[in-house]
């Protein structure tokens, strides 16, 4: 098995924070890989806390489908004849809360620029770093925000996205019907609970 040279792939590396942050990266890197027309792929460095190791028991992700496959880094880069080049000519990306760490040129590409062209064709591989939800300056970028916008028709961008690709596993699944049969049976007592609560913080 060979990878073509043709091939171009975002691939997004994990922050090593916690998933909610990791759930901000995934779905703002996919949205980035549909953008540019490039294949998502993802990369738990090693030795994290919240690793794919400690969470391939609970998640999936959806079948390779289409041209977004979301396949792992590290089985796609075996493939590739000389990885010291490929590393010498990947793009990076990086986005941090703190906006010291950010870098400045990524944020400009991201709010306002053509990431085709700031990706660069010679860049077969763009490493995006980020524990952010860069995916709202995706959606204010001119160049890309009607294409957004035509594709979330109720512009819950991240809803949508996170439905599709974080996905629990069946014992997940299970293990939280059995939990809201036993805790919230009756369902009328839910209804005026989330009722109450919602009259007491118009209140």
């Amino acid at each position: 098995v060979t990878i073509s040279n043709d091939a171009r792939y975002v691939v997004c590396v994990m922050p090593d924070v916690g998933l909610g942050n990791q759930v901000a990266s995934i779905v703002s890197s996919f949205l980035l890989a549909h953008l540019t027309s490039r294949t998502l792929l993802f990369y738990w460095p090693p030795e994290m806390k919240h690793s794919w190791e400690t969470m391939r028991d609970y998640i999936e992700f959806p079948s390779s489908s289409s041209s977004l496959l979301t396949w792992q880094y590290e089985d796609i880069v075996k493939l590739v004849e000389d990885p010291v080049m490929l590393m010498r000519n990947a793009k990076r990306m990086l986005v941090n809360q703190e906006t010291e760490i950010t870098d400045p040129e990524t944020l400009e590409a991201l709010l306002c620029g053509n990431l085709t062209k700031f990706m660069g064709q010679d860049s077969q591989f763009v490493f995006i770093t980020s524990n952010v939800h860069f995916y709202r300056f995706l959606e204010v970028n001119p160049l890309y925000a009607k294409t957004i916008k035509s594709a979330f028709k109720n512009d819950d961008v991240f809803a949508q996205i996170a439905k599709f690709l974080i996905r629990p596993r069946p014992v997940v699944r299970k293990a939280l019907n059995e939990f809201m049969k036993s805790k919230f049976s009756n369902r009328k007592y839910v209804f005026f609970f989330f009722l109450f609560h919602l009259i007491c913080s118009i209140s």
